[in-house]
């Protein structure tokens, strides 16, 4: 089964400076589990002079879950739990970062706990804009998490351990039930 998890709106006008800072979006999402994607859909042509995504490749693997951050710094959000994200952004050169090019209709689809962030939109001219569609696998269940911003479109509370359900997180798609023949 698939379940709608949330979305989101970027936009990065020109000129802005400020980067998004290296995180991972698990930190933020009040799940626990491994099947959870995010889906980066551009609605611009982007660049890295525009604010491509960039990805520490693998990082997903570590295994590790890190505190959830303010966005354009590394300051950890207040009463927050995980371990601290390494200053990647002072030393991007002693990791495997990876970046792509992409135009409108394009699709970048990667992990939850990828660490990733952005540059700044230093054109002069383009605005830079993608949505972010989440998505959640059956071994997803609810974990709330100290200090992350709420969910303001999730309007049921679920408790700890609860598998997600309900009109929160509807059903995009589930597998048929196999028939066999006899």
């Amino acid at each position: 089964t698939v379940r709608f998890y949330g979305d989101q709106i970027f936009v990065k006008e020109p000129g802005t400076r400020e980067r998004t800072a290296y995180h991972q979006d698990a930190s933020y999402f009040e799940i626990d589990g491994d099947q959870c994607c995010v889906l980066w859909i551009p609605a611009d042509p982007v660049r890295l002079e525009h604010g491509a995504m960039r990805y520490v490749r693998g990082s997903h693997r570590e295994g590790k879950l890190y505190k959830p951050n303010v966005f354009v710094a590394q300051t950890p959000l207040p009463g927050s739990e995980g371990d601290l994200l390494p200053d990647i952004e002072g030393h991007e050169e002693d990791y495997d970062i990876v970046y792509f090019d992409v135009e409108p209709g394009d699709l970048i689809v990667h992990h939850y706990k990828t660490i990733h962030g952005t540059g700044g939109n230093l054109s002069r001219y383009q605005v830079r804009r993608a949505a972010s569609v989440r998505y959640t696998g059956d071994d997803i269940r609810f974990k709330s998490r100290p200090g992350v911003p709420r969910q303001l479109h999730h309007r049921h509370r679920l408790n700890d351990g609860d598998a997600l359900s309900g009109p929160d997180f509807p059903v995009v798609w589930q597998r048929e039930a196999r028939v066999d023949a006899a």
